[in-house]
């Protein structure tokens, strides 16, 4: 009975952790839970846990710096 409740407690923690909660932020953010995940996966490898938390705030940054600076160049164009 205990390993019946750790293993579903393992597949229910799994899948919240890789599916759920990158979906959940994706919506959040407007971004795809696969950057999202990408996101945390090179926060960890460079920065360790400090990137894993940080990851997603600066990733959300950077894409909407991205984003007024590409269409500041577009308004100036025209």
């Amino acid at each position: 009975m205990v390993l019946l409740v750790a293993l579903v407690n393992f597949i229910v923690q799994t899948l919240e952790g890789n599916v759920i909660s990158p979906q959940v932020v994706g919506r959040t953010l407007h971004m795809h839970p696969m950057l999202i995940i990408f996101a945390l996966l090179v926060g960890g490898e460079i920065y360790g846990v400090v990137g894993l938390i940080l990851a997603v705030p600066v990733f959300a940054v950077l894409k909407v710096v991205v984003h007024h600076v590409s269409v500041f160049y577009r308004e100036r164009k025209t």
